[in-house]
């Protein structure tokens, strides 16, 4: 203890007689804490990713096409960056899994770090390549953002290093054994190359204690080899458009030179880039003074600590487009159908989006509410809400796909899964689509042909030999009811298609399927939408097709209003029993409306109150949208 005493003693009298050696032990004592801040960093990341970005949303988003199978990794390879595309398809794969996702980004940004770090020699001066670091984690938060460009930065800045650190400082020597390394960076990415080389341009050219004529034409060497090898590749060897020769995976390029500048994400990339090259240029001249005080070092240390938690705080605040990780929410979840999950996203902001209430309807009628529900959020798309505008379904293939599939109208669904082909290439969801399609089709030689296909995806080959040892013993089918219940429900013979007026193909499916209730309940609700009160009561008698349980509160609420708007109605529409509880809430409707003389603008506060969620408020407020 007495020993203990004397130490502490001994070390405040040192540090009284010299003040600096107070700023080294505390600087030495602050340092411990540098790994802690790493962990909290990494796990941060992690979290953010993981539990805000949503990785799942990426994959579902940018449906990556990856197979194991020896011809397609020989054709990806034939075009420059098709290896790195390969490779990032295969990590963008893993992100339906979200936390490995997260694990997984969080790593390519703290990876870039560290290299940026090596690259700059930036030492205690960490929040340089930190900056970057920074806006490399907001741009991957973009639901399209390629991964294979942040691996084409990590190859860029590998590559810079090996340069620098690794070749004989003799020029001639270096630029001979540096051609066939850029050529074979160029065959990984051309985006890399470009980068590699715009750094390798900075550091010769900043290299002062070389003599004035390497530090000349070294850079044009290299700048020569940037020019006239993506020419020389493109016209010779590769097959590939001459923009994307020079720019693949280059940050801010998205291979259309009209691409709006405004998008934030190009502005993001751009100032990515250039801060590189910016920070890179100033730490090549600049040499950090190994002998700086440590209270100077701890000062400098402590202020950019503060500096990098704001930078990250509002990165994190900023980088996700709310509107946009909502419809791309909405978009996931129906396509897994969890029902729940959508309705639960009903907000002011998404009933504002044709493409979420469209969701939203599909949600209803999964979960038995479609005809007790639908109007307790605005319909203000019309049928476009019911059945998605032909604009929107060519924007998303596969949600019109899908809708069409599980309607029972499989020509449709595969017309729509065919599309989304075109757009997304052999992924996994596409394929597992096209190969149900062809089961129901009974066409099981194309059926097969897709789940083969699919069995060279790592991630969907049980999903593909269940349904493959499905095909090899029929029997098994019966087994499978999702699928015998959309046989049921399936036309038996093909009629024209009317797409601007959908309500006209659901009557042709129930003409030949009455028992479909999917297309028997779109088709009544496409008629209240469309205040065709006429066309609902002439299809409201089949509704005791498919149960007698009370009529659902909307179908009650639009037979009310047909009977009072249309005095000579059918006699069998008359003896449909109505509870007396909405017959009650009409006539207080009715008396709130005529306290305003029937002036439904001046009503419309009162009534917004207590029956925006009725069908009635929606025959007076919805706009035609026809």
């Amino acid at each position: 203890m007495d020993a203990g005493m004397k130490k502490k003693r001994d070390i405040r009298s040192s540090e009284q007689k010299n003040p600096d050696q107070r700023f080294e032990i505390f600087f030495e004592r602050w340092s411990k804490w540098i790994p802690l801040g790493g962990a909290f960093l990494s796990l941060g990341l992690f979290f953010y990713y993981w539990l805000i970005v949503h990785p799942e949303y990426i994959q579902f988003a940018q449906q990556p096409v990856f197979f194991s199978e020896k011809r397609f990794l020989m054709e990806r390879i034939q075009i420059p960056g098709g290896f790195l595309d390969t490779l990032a398809a295969y990590l963008t794969d893993l992100f339906q899994h979200g936390w490995l996702g997260a694990i997984i980004l969080a790593g390519l940004v703290l990876i870039t770090f560290l290299l940026l770090k090596a690259v700059m020699r930036a030492g205690s001066r960490w929040i340089a390549p930190l900056i970057p670091a920074i806006l490399l984690f907001m741009v991957q938060t973009g639901y399209d953002y390629p991964i294979s460009k942040t691996l084409s930065l990590m190859l860029a800045l590998e590559g810079f290093i090996l340069y620098r650190d690794g070749l004989p400082r003799k020029g001639g020597i270096r630029f001979g054994i540096t051609l066939p390394f850029l050529a074979f960076v160029y065959i990984l990415s051309p985006g890399a190359m470009l980068l590699m080389v715009l750094l390798c341009v900075l550091y010769e050219s900043l290299n002062f204690g070389e003599p004035v004529i390497t530090r000349v034409l070294l850079p044009l060497g290299y700048l020569a080899v940037a020019l006239l090898l993506p020419f020389m590749a493109s016209a010779t060897i590769f097959l590939v458009p001459l923009r994307d020769a020079y720019l693949r995976h280059a940050l801010s390029w998205y291979g259309a030179v009209e691409y709006p500048l405004r998008e934030a994400k190009v502005v993001l990339e751009g100032s990515l880039a250039l801060l590189i090259l910016i920070f890179a240029g100033i730490f090549f001249v600049r040499r950090e003074d190994e002998r700086e005080a440590s209270s100077a070092r701890l000062r400098i240390g402590l202020i950019q600590a503060a500096v990098a938690v704001l930078l990250l705080t509002a990165g994190a605040w900023t980088a996700v487009k709310r509107d946009k990780k909502e419809v791309l929410a909405i978009r996931y979840e129906a396509h897994a159908g969890s029902w729940e999950r959508v309705i639960k996203r009903i907000n002011s902001r998404t009933v504002d989006d044709p493409t979420c209430v469209f969701h939203f309807n599909r949600a209803f009628f999964h979960l038995g509410r479609m005809a007790s529900s639908l109007f307790t959020i605005p319909q203000n798309f019309g049928r476009y809400g019911l059945f998605l505008h032909t604009d929107l379904s060519f924007q998303y293939p596969l949600d019109r796909s899908d809708f069409s599939f599980e309607m029972g109208h499989i020509n449709e669904a595969k017309r729509w899964a065919s599309e989304a082909l075109t757009q997304c290439g052999e992924s996994s969801a596409v394929l597992q689509r096209l190969a149900l399609v062809n089961i129901l089709e009974d066409d099981r030689l194309a059926a097969a042909q897709f789940l083969k296909r699919l069995r060279q995806n790592p991630f969907s080959r049980a999903w593909a030999d269940h349904y493959l040892s499905c095909l090899a013993e029929p029997s098994k089918l019966r087994g499978e009811p999702l699928l015998q219940q959309l046989h049921a429900c399936m036309p038996k013979s093909d009629f024209i298609i009317t797409s601007d007026r959908p309500e006209m193909d659901l009557e042709k499916m129930l003409g030949q399927a009455p028992k479909n209730r999917m297309a028997f309940e779109y088709l009544m609700m496409s008629c209240l939408i469309n205040r065709d009160l006429d066309g609902f009561a002439k299809n409201l008698i089949s509704f005791r097709f498919f149960t007698k349980a009370d009529l659902p509160r909307h179908y009650e609420e639009a037979l009310i209003a047909y009977l009072v708007l249309k005095k000579s109605a059918d006699s069998t529409v008359k003896q449909i029993e109505i509870r007396k509880a909405t017959i009650d809430r009409f006539k207080d409707f009715e008396n709130l409306l005529s306290k305003y003389n029937g002036n439904s603008e001046a009503a419309y506060n009162d009534l917004s109150r207590s029956y925006a969620d009725t069908y009635w408020f929606h025959m007076l407020y919805a706009r035609k949208f026809l």
